[in-house]
């Protein structure tokens, strides 16, 4: 310490200074690491995370939306509105195909594969009741397909509502 006290003060606050700056150098270095780690984590985090759950919602609202244009098209005896009807359905199938491929890619956890699988497998159950139901509705069966929507498809689609919930 006898060297520090028989230096001038400008000597003094020179290294005082170069200390601060490399004290606020190794700060920064530090600071900068951690907030790529962050932004790193935030971008993981709304890809994986967030743009999934507005696929969840898509696959929900498409498939209420199947169900609703089935119903119309049981119910409306104007062919040219059950033809419009049944290339809104299949329109909105492809769609939920697309959508769940996105979905599927993002899964990250077991236990959200798990629960995904699920859906598949209760999307592959309802698929036939709505081609059944289109079949015979065409055929002029309206009635039989009305009471396949009511029931077995209705059940079926609780299922796939449930797990997209």
């Amino acid at each position: 310490m006898k060297w520090l006290n028989n230096q001038k003060t400008s000597v003094k606050l020179i290294g005082a200074f170069v200390v601060m700056a490399v004290i606020a150098a190794v700060v920064g270095v530090f600071g900068i690491n951690y907030i790529r780690q962050i932004d790193a984590a935030d971008t993981r985090l709304y890809q994986n995370y967030t743009v999934p759950i507005m696929q969840l919602d898509q696959l929900g609202i498409s498939f209420q939306r199947i169900r609703v244009n089935m119903r119309d098209a049981i119910q409306i005896d104007d062919k040219e509105t059950e033809k419009t009807k049944y290339e809104t359905i299949q329109t909105l199938s492809d769609e939920m195909d697309s959508v769940a491929a996105e979905y599927e890619a993002l899964i990250e956890t077991d236990e959200m594969r798990a629960m995904f699988a699920e859906y598949k497998t209760a999307k592959k159950e309802f698929d036939p009741y709505l081609e059944e139901m289109v079949a015979l509705d065409k055929a002029g069966k309206s009635d039989k397909a009305l009471e396949i929507l009511l029931g077995d498809a209705y059940a079926s689609a609780r299922v796939i509502q449930d797990q997209i919930n």
